[in-house]
């Protein structure tokens, strides 16, 4: 379980900050305990195979309650506080939750709603779901889940003196699945806060961080932050579109030493490809397929890719199970070149 590995970290360094959010802190053995208290309660009221939806005006909790439900075997609905009344009822409509905690009066008064998703602990089956940014719930097995934890893009690069700035829950799924919970597998110090581009340049001021994501929109407001970001260790950049040179370079002339190109719309928006840019790479617009995926080029240049995290019957995947991602590359050998289309040219 993704808890298990958590709970080793405290073993080995209980009393290092594990988790930031806003002005409070929890230290790896505060994490533990709190979700063993949460999942003694839940366990009183929920069963294996039962699905709650939830949301929390504070982003520690989505942590919580997701390990929570990783032991106790609960299909997990996060979703956003404040909903209207009309989204609300498609969510409930289209995930059919056993329990609906969006406030603390829900949480003291559980009551089953008995249309239980099918949760059998086997790898193939439904763990989580999570909604994509038009909100159409896409469901996750526990198998999906676990491989993007632990095989994340940026996983791999974590170390335990890192602070990892995850934008929670505005993106509850990169949050989570790509920055939170790999940051607490490697022991890191993770704040979580849901932020924009006006929050930005104070968080990062404040708790320096040194591995984190931000977004295309996002880069324009960086212009007028400070210069100095020579803090960051690397810095990603999510989106399911190539980033621009000129936006990469902006980064560097802030002093970020190595970006990280995001690139993907898988089932866990895990990023199917990447690629670390350093200021002397020769060509900033290529990426590289990772290991766990599987990808052609059909014959219009266009890259299709497969693996565990990609969301079958998509409008986008074929019936071998590729997903398409729309943009054209040239392969040289392991990495795809990206090629601007005419009007992207022009502007250059």
């Amino acid at each position: 379980m993704i808890y298990e590995a958590i709970k080793n970290q405290a073993r080995v360094s209980g009393g290092k900050v594990a988790i930031i959010c806003r002005d409070k802190t929890y230290t790896y053995t505060e994490l533990v305990d709190s979700v063993d208290e949460l999942t003694a309660v839940l366990s009183t009221a929920l069963l294996p195979g039962e699905s709650i939806l939830f949301a929390s005006d504070k982003e520690y909790h989505y942590i919580r309650m997701l390990l929570a439900c990783d032991v106790l075997g609960i299909t997990f609905i996060p979703t956003r506080t404040n909903l209207s009344e009309e989204l609300l009822t498609e969510i409930v409509s289209a995930t059919t939750p056993d329990h609906i905690i969006l406030s603390k009066d829900n949480a003291n008064f559980l009551r089953p709603h008995n249309k239980a998703l099918v949760y059998a602990k086997d790898v193939k089956d439904v763990y989580t779901i999570l909604f994509n940014p038009e909100q159409k719930p896409v469901s996750h097995t526990f198998e999906g889940c676990f491989f993007a934890c632990l095989n994340s893009i940026a996983v791999h690069s974590m170390q335990p003196d890192d602070v990892i700035l995850s934008n929670m829950p505005m993106n509850t799924i990169e949050g989570l699945y790509l920055y939170s919970l790999p940051g607490l597998i490697a022991g890191c110090t993770v704040v979580v806060e849901e932020f924009d581009s006006e929050k930005y340049a104070d968080i990062c001021e404040k708790h320096k961080p040194t591995i984190g994501m931000i977004t295309p929109s996002m880069i324009e407001s960086m212009k007028e932050m400070p210069s100095d970001m020579s803090h960051w260790r690397e810095l990603g950049i999510k989106s399911t579109q190539v980033i621009p040179e000129a936006d990469i370079d902006l980064l560097f002339e802030k002093g970020v030493p190595a970006v990280r190109h995001l690139y993907g719309f898988t089932e866990t928006h895990v990023p199917a490809l990447a690629f670390l840019i350093l200021p002397d790479t020769k060509h900033k617009l290529q990426l590289k397929v990772t290991s766990h995926y599987e990808h052609k080029l059909d014959r219009h240049g266009v890259l299709w890719l497969a693996g565990l995290s990609v969301t079958k019957g998509d409008k986008d995947i074929d019936k071998d199970g590729y997903w398409c991602t729309g943009e054209v590359f040239e392969r040289r050998h392991n990495l795809f070149f990206y090629t601007p289309k005419e009007d992207e040219k022009s502007d250059n």
